[in-house]
């Protein structure tokens, strides 16, 4: 499976300390290697668009387009509820790749 990465997420990933870098980049690459056999724990539908990964306190969107997949936006959770602003990040950045 093929995972590119949005350069705004590049550039918001690469601000982070090393630690959540990481966590990230692993979660990613579970995500490449297992896929869609990940359990709900580690991976949420949002849409039918896109996925979302989850290690620990950060969440990275992930759209799918075959055979490609697009990491386009990472967050760190904050509430159990997604915030508006990121939906609009989510549907703005999805409608640039469709």
């Amino acid at each position: 499976m093929q995972i590119i990465t949005d350069p705004r997420v590049d550039k918001e990933l690469f601000k982070l300390n090393k630690n959540d870098q990481g966590k990230i980049i692993e979660y990613i690459e579970f995500f490449r290697q297992y896929g869609f056999t990940l359990s709900q724990k580690y991976l949420k539908k949002i849409n039918k668009h896109v996925w979302e990964l989850r290690p620990d306190k950060w969440r990275v969107f992930i759209l799918i387009l075959n055979p490609n997949n697009i990491v386009i936006h990472l967050m760190r959770k904050q509430s159990q509820k997604m915030t508006k602003q990121t939906k609009k990040i989510i549907e703005q950045r999805t409608g640039e790749y469709l």
